[in-house]
């Protein structure tokens, strides 16, 4: 999957992207069923209910974030319907990685909503 995905962000090919998280996510729960939590599983059906083609995982055992690639002509609903559940974080994908980015003005964000979802 992973190399898939690597030509798939070379290309910008976001359906396909977004294909690949959703099974990335899916092999990985299989793989260890510890990897998710009942709350964590909710707020990623949540998500895609909402406007996200798919979300991604991000952290350590113990806590961490979750990231969702949702297109751009849906990332304010997405913000405005799941605001009173997510903490937001503006970021993007670039050839670099992971951008965060607190209080730049201008930019055009790719990638949209990383929520802090700590495990207890």
């Amino acid at each position: 999957i992973a190399l898939e995905a690597a030509e798939n962000i070379i290309h910008y090919d976001v359906p396909k992207i977004a294909e690949l998280l959703r099974q990335s996510w899916e092999h990985k729960k299989k793989s260890n069923p510890k990897v998710s939590v009942p709350k964590i599983d909710r707020i990623y059906e949540l998500a895609l209910k909402n406007g996200a083609l798919a979300g991604k995982l991000l952290g350590s055992g113990g806590g961490g974030y979750m990231a969702f690639l949702v297109p751009k002509h849906e990332q304010k609903r997405f913000i405005k319907r799941m605001e009173n559940k997510l903490e937001w974080w503006d970021f993007e994908l670039d050839k670099h990685g992971l951008a965060l980015r607190t209080g730049c003005e201008g930019l055009s964000v790719k990638t949209v909503a990383a929520i802090n979802c700590e495990v207890k």
